[in-house]
């Protein structure tokens, strides 16, 4: 898994269009489902799949990207998520 607990991280594939790009702190593993952690948005509540809305959820490891400084890199994965927004797809 590429997060951990603590780390920020940006949203970098979602099914939520309005998410992507999105900040977050990486709260804590999901032990209900491997591989995905409970998050806590950055920016305020947003929209969850089951269609509430709340401060926080639930995101694949898959779905994030962790920032620790790569400046590079989070600059690449920032620009892809802003142009997948735009398309209406999920950046990858």
């Amino acid at each position: 898994m590429r997060c951990r607990t603590g780390d920020l991280a940006i949203v970098v594939r979602t099914g939520i269009s309005e998410n992507l790009g999105m900040f977050v702190e990486v709260v804590g593993p999901c032990l209900s489902k491997p591989g995905s952690w409970w998050v806590k948005s950055l920016g305020g509540a947003r929209q969850r799949r089951d269609g509430t809305v709340g401060p926080r959820g639930v995101a694949a490891d898959a779905s994030l990207w962790p920032i620790r400084g790569n400046a590079a890199e989070l600059k690449r994965r920032q620009s892809l998520a802003r142009l997948a927004a735009l398309m209406g797809q999920s950046a990858g």
